[in-house]
Parts: structure tokens; C-alpha cells; sequence
């Protein structure tokens, strides 16, 4: 073929992102055909991006599993009554009585 090398590098790269959008079931419109949009596309989907979202989400799920119960907090901010009575209320949704976020 006559193209550049730049221009077979890019196309390579091209096509190995289709080829990971179809192994995953993604429409191949997701990313533009330029040298950034493919960059973007490799960096987003590279090891150290995909380990910070799981990051991410476990730390979400954390604060979520925590916290103390919204259903345990009045509009002042302070532990309800039926929580407070019993000490065992934060035991048994397994929190550790952090107050919401």
C-alpha cells in the first residue's frame, strides 16, 4: 500500500479498537477515527484507568456499607431516638455508625 506509516499505524490501531468494541459487544460509533480519539480510547481502557474506576466503585460501595443508616439521622443531625435506644440498630445493618456523607 502506498499510505504513510503514520497513517497503517493508525489505521492498525483503528482496527484493534473495533476488534475490542465488537469482543465486548459495543457499537464501533463510540470513538472518533482520529489519532486523539483512538489515544483516548487506548488510555481509558488501559490497566491503570480500569483499575482506578474499580477504585472508584469499591470506595462507593465502602461509604455505602458504613455509614449510618439515613433512616437513623433527623433533619438536625442527630442520631434518632429508636436508633440511639438501641444499641444494637447500627449492629444489625452491619455499619460501623460513620454519619452519612
Amino acid at each position: 500500500s502506498g499510505a504513510a506509516p503514520a497513517d497503517e499505524a493508525t489505521r492498525i490501531r483503528l482496527a484493534c479498537a473495533y476488534i475490542a468494541d465488537a469482543s465486548h459487544g459495543w457499537r464501533p460509533e463510540c470513538h472518533g477515527v482520529d489519532v486523539r480519539s483512538l489515544t483516548a480510547f487506548e488510555l481509558f481502557h488501559s490497566r491503570p484507568v480500569q483499575a482506578l474506576r474499580y477504585l472508584n466503585v469499591l470506595a462507593y460501595m465502602a461509604i455505602a456499607l458504613c455509614e449510618t443508616p439515613g433512616w437513623c439521622i433527623t433533619a438536625k443531625g442527630t442520631l434518632a431516638a429508636e436508633c440511639a435506644a438501641d444499641s444494637g440498630s447500627l449492629e444489625a445493618h452491619h455499619t460501623f455508625g460513620f454519619t452519612p456523607l
